[in-house]
């Protein structure tokens, strides 16, 4: 695809604040480097030539200058270069529309038959949040995909050309994963439903892109786990956070459009008239256009460019089209290329998925005798339960079907993480609802182990412990119970660290014993709620072992950071503490 050149005005460099180097550690890794880096923080970074750009949010990225001279708007050129060489010959149905011409024949008139397309979103974030999008906003998604590819009256798509495609929701899938955030690793391998049958989206930071996908009619798309559609996590969506004017979802119809075989319509540029099925976007009734517009107006071939067509660069708000001949083209892509994809519409509808759960998803301290309930899923007539303690619910958490939008699971275990799924069932078949969970609350009174370590893993790292020197160590001749204890010799200690929020009565229960004390010497076990002032447990030099437990003054409870030290003070190598099986406990409030 041939490159595009902008207007100088839009090569200006942007006058950034330098990059803080805490906070892309993993953008400057030479293994993971992405153009574009969204940090934990929501910093985006950026990269151009030897510099690196920061922008405080991705609506200031897209009005950048750097986000314009890159043409970000739209990184399908990008990804599809590598794959044309890997193209077979095109069997005779698929010669009508290669990635070199276009035959636009009545056979693929949108009278002739209507097509639905399943879709699954996935959306992908990071550990801190970043990415996530609620069911309402990808419903909403995909209500706008059939505004457009329908050009439903009343919709600002009602201008363009019904393709008689349409596309319904299949199923959600969300993932934490700050590699797959940043739009790095193969992410796909694992995540994606069967791509001859499913058109997978993935929301993520799209590569810096406002989305990208895979055009197939050059061959070694279909198939293939990277074949997808890619959108920026928060141009998704109607109303979409990253603002105007990106924000009404006309990025996931334009990638679409290139999933379905159509190219930007600056292709070639000024491309001739003439011959124009195998020349430019290889359609005729869009006129050539020589680079993209980023605004509602433009003239750059002599006649107005095809600034309300969606397969350019214009705001959201100016898309409005699809012309006859690009719908005919997709629906060439979905009988010769796609040929899996698409399902015969006209029959009952697939039931959307379900949405709205209570208890909310990933809630906390969720009372063990909550009943579980949902919105009604439009078109299904029945709900299929899986509930149980796995993270994937499957046939072996299945509960039963049922008419009705709620289900008591009974009396469940506190201090617990549930998982459930609820399929929708209708005459238009079973949609898969997405995976909700929810911890329960432990009731008041309850003895709760906060924390416990014998040492087995051989790591204090492990055990969350803080070591003050190598004096510390694990070693088979230190334990009390099989196989590893902690010797803590000569002046050394070790340190837990932990939360006693919503706890009281703390106890500390450990096995101990001395050796070679002299006078004075001890191992004295200490609590702080600071880290600075030290609390007196126990002071010992016993030299059998013993496992003591000493309950914590109140000034223990409830504390973010309850740190309890075992520390000696010896003088020699053969003077030493050996520690084990500590348990930490507490009453729930």
């Amino acid at each position: 695809m041939k490159a595009h050149l902008l207007a100088s005005a839009l090569l200006a460099s942007a006058l950034l604040a330098p990059a803080r180097a805490q906070d892309f550690d993993t953008f400057q890794n030479p293994a993971a480097r992405p153009d574009v880096f969204e940090s934990a923080t929501g910093v985006i970074y950026a990269r151009d030539g030897a510099n690196v750009l920061t922008f405080g949010s991705w609506t200031e990225y897209a009005q950048s200058s750097y986000f314009l001279s890159k043409g970000k708007r739209c990184g399908t050129d990008r990804v599809m270069p590598q794959l044309y060489s890997t193209g077979t010959a095109p069997i005779a149905l698929q010669a009508d529309c290669t990635s070199t011409f276009t035959n636009p024949s009545a056979a693929y008139a949108p009278t002739v038959a209507a097509y639905r397309i399943p879709v699954v979103v996935h959306v992908l974030m990071n550990t801190s949040g970043q990415g996530a999008i609620s069911d309402p906003l990808i419903q909403s998604q995909i209500d706008i995909l059939n505004e457009d590819f329908k050009a439903l009256a009343g919709t600002p798509g009602a201008p363009g050309t019904n393709t008689a495609i349409e596309f319904y929701l299949a199923g959600v899938t969300r993932t934490t994963n700050n590699n797959w955030f940043n739009d790095t690793g193969t992410y796909y391998s694992t995540l994606a439903w069967d791509t001859n049958n499913y058109l997978n989206i993935y929301t993520n930071t799209a590569g810096g892109n406002l989305g990208y996908a895979y055009v197939p009619n050059g061959g070694g798309v279909v198939g293939n786990t990277f074949d997808r559609v890619v959108i920026l996590w928060n141009a998704f969506g109607r109303n979409a956070p990253i603002g105007a004017p990106y924000n009404q979802g006309r990025t996931a119809t334009h990638e679409v459009g290139h999933y379905l075989g159509l190219y930007h319509t600056f292709q070639g540029g000024c491309s001739a008239l003439t011959g124009c099925n195998a020349n430019g976007d290889l359609i005729c009734d869009t006129l050539p256009e020589s680079v993209p517009n980023y605004a509602c107006a433009q003239v750059t071939c002599g006649d107005p460019d095809p600034v309300t067509n969606y397969m350019d660069y214009s705001e959201d708000l100016c898309m409005t089209n699809f012309t006859s001949e690009q719908a005919r083209r997709m629906r060439c892509t979905l009988e010769s290329w796609r040929v899996q994809l698409a399902e015969p519409a006209g029959g009952p509808l697939p039931p959307n998925p379900v949405t709205n759960p209570t208890p909310a998803n990933a809630a906390t301290n969720v009372a063990a005798t909550a009943t579980l309930a949902w919105a009604a899923a439009a078109n299904a007539t029945s709900y299929s339960v899986y509930f149980g303690t796995d993270s994937t619910p499957d046939s072996t958490e299945f509960l039963g079907t049922q008419a009705t939008t709620t289900f008591n699971p009974g009396t469940l275990l506190g201090g617990t993480q549930y998982w459930w799924r609820i399929d929708s069932v209708g005459t238009g078949g079973t949609t898969t609802g997405p995976v909700w969970s929810f911890t329960t609350g432990i009731p008041s009174g309850t003895l709760v182990t906060l924390f416990s370590d014998g040492f087995e893993s051989n790591s204090f790292t492990t055990g969350g412990w803080t070591r003050q020197n190598t004096n510390s160590t694990l070693s088979t001749a230190a334990d009390y119970t099989p196989n590893y204890g902690a010797r803590i010799i000569r002046s050394s200690w070790i340190q837990k660290q932990l939360s006693t929020v919503n706890y009281n009565t703390i106890r500390v229960k450990y096995a101990r014993r001395t050796a070679g004390m002299d006078a004075g010497e001890n191992l004295n076990v200490e609590w702080s709620s600071n880290g600075t002032t030290w609390n007196a447990v126990e002071t010992t030099q016993a030299t059998a072992w013993s496992i003591p437990t000493f309950t914590l003054p109140v000034g223990a409870n409830g504390q973010t950071a309850l740190r309890v030290r075992f520390r000696t003070n010896a003088n020699a190598t053969t003077e030493w503490a050996d520690l084990d099986d500590v348990v930490i406990t507490g009453v729930r409030n």
